[in-house]
Order: C-alpha cells, then sequence, then structure tokens
C-alpha cells in the first residue's frame, strides 16, 4: 500500500518543487534587482544563494545608488534639455 504525506492538503513534491523553484529564483532576482539599484550583481547573486528570498527582501529595504541623472538614457535627455 502507498503511502503519501501531506502538509495542509499538499503533498511534500509539490512543497519540495515549490522549494526548489524558489532556492533557484531568488540568487538570479537578486542580482538582477541589484544592479537596477546600483549594487554589485556579483555580490547580491551570491547573498541569495546563502540566504534565498531573506537577501531579496533585504535588498528591496535599502536604498537606490544610482540617482536618475546618472543613469545614461536620463543623461542623454538631461543634455538635450540642457
Amino acid at each position: 500500500m502507498h503511502q503519501t504525506f501531506a502538509i495542509a492538503g499538499i503533498s511534500i513534491g509539490v512543497v519540495s518543487l515549490l522549494l526548489l523553484a524558489i532556492s533557484l529564483a531568488s540568487p538570479i532576482l537578486s542580482a538582477v534587482a541589484a544592479r537596477s539599484k546600483g549594487y554589485s550583481g556579483l555580490l547580491w547573486f551570491s547573498a541569495g544563494l546563502l540566504f534565498g528570498p531573506l537577501a531579496l527582501i533585504a535588498l528591496c529595504a535599502m536604498p537606490t545608488r544610482i540617482s536618475p541623472f546618472r543613469k545614461p538614457h536620463a543623461r542623454r535627455i538631461w543634455r538635450k534639455a540642457g
């Protein structure tokens, strides 16, 4: 007889797959978010590997280091207007 285990009605296989997806996505999302905020993508990728979604939450709480006038597309618009 085959017995399955469940947590709150969800099978262990689904929970494992969800945890795997989160652990694979966290470093990538952390690196992309870090680069868009002006931080090191490699450093935050490593933090995402070590800490998972906690690194992404910490990064979201950090301030942006790039001002809008330092971004290349904004600089071109600023030169045309000035």
